[in-house]
């Protein structure tokens, strides 16, 4: 298996994970630190949460950007796993961020 093939099973299984948390816990779809300390809890959960942040690869676990990306793609495939008032908060934070990047 090359390595891009690699890289894709592994976004696609992180998707998996992530989504599984996602429809079971409203809490996950309002935080992201909500979700890598689940993600954490899963995967590792004897691990002090340090160590598994940094190096999360060492216990086949995923970054905390992974997650973060892997959660932005599934609520945008399935809006019914937003919430809906921070969904709205983060839009407006992202378009504060644009008009500050087009401000420089």
């Amino acid at each position: 298996m090359d390595n891009n093939t690699r890289k894709k099973a592994q976004m696609l299984k992180a998707e998996k994970e992530v989504k599984e948390l996602l429809m079971t816990s409203k809490l996950a779809r309002k935080s992201d630190q909500a979700l890598f300390i689940m993600h954490w809890r899963k995967k590792a959960r004897n691990v002090p949460f340090k160590l598994f942040f940094l190096c999360p690869n060492l216990f086949n676990g995923y970054s905390f950007k992974t997650i973060e990306r892997c959660r932005r793609k599934i609520q945008n495939d399935n809006p019914e796993l937003k919430d809906l008032y921070v969904a709205e908060k983060r839009l407006e934070t992202q378009q504060i961020y644009e008009q500050y990047s087009l401000n420089m």
